[in-house]
C-alpha cells in the first residue's frame, strides 16, 4: 500500500498555493511617485462647509432640530473624524467654534 496522495488530492493544494503567490505578487506592484497604499481618493467638499482645521471641515445637516438649532457633523477628505452632533457656539474674539454639549450652542434658549 502506498501511502502517496492522488493526483486529484494535490489539485486543491496548488491552486491554494497559486493563489498565495498571485497574492503575494500583486502586493508588491510598483507605485506611482508620492503614491502610498494608504493614499486617500480625493473627494470634493460638500457645500456649505466651514473649514475648522487642515482638511478639517463642519458639514450642516439638511435640517434643524426641534429647539431650531442648526446641527453639523464633521467631515475630513483625508482622515478619520468623530461621528458626533455638532452646534455652534459664540466665542469671545467672534469667530466662534463648535461644540458637542447643547447647552454651549448660541441656539439654546438660556433660561
Amino acid at each position: 500500500m502506498s501511502a502517496r496522495a492522488g493526483p486529484s488530492k494535490l489539485l486543491p493544494m496548488r491552486g491554494f498555493i497559486a493563489l498565495v503567490i498571485v497574492t503575494s505578487l500583486a502586493a508588491c506592484a510598483p507605485r506611482a511617485e508620492g503614491e502610498s497604499a494608504r493614499t486617500p481618493i480625493p473627494t470634493p467638499i460638500p457645500d456649505g462647509a466651514i473649514q475648522t482645521g487642515m482638511d478639517s471641515y463642519m458639514i450642516p445637516l439638511e435640517q434643524r432640530d426641534a429647539d431650531g438649532c442648526q446641527g453639523y457633523r464633521q467631515y475630513s477628505p483625508t482622515h478619520m473624524v468623530t461621528m458626533a452632533l455638532y452646534y455652534r457656539t459664540a466665542a469671545s474674539n467672534g469667530t466662534g467654534g463648535f461644540t458637542a454639549n447643547k447647552m454651549q450652542a448660541d441656539c439654546y434658549a438660556k433660561d
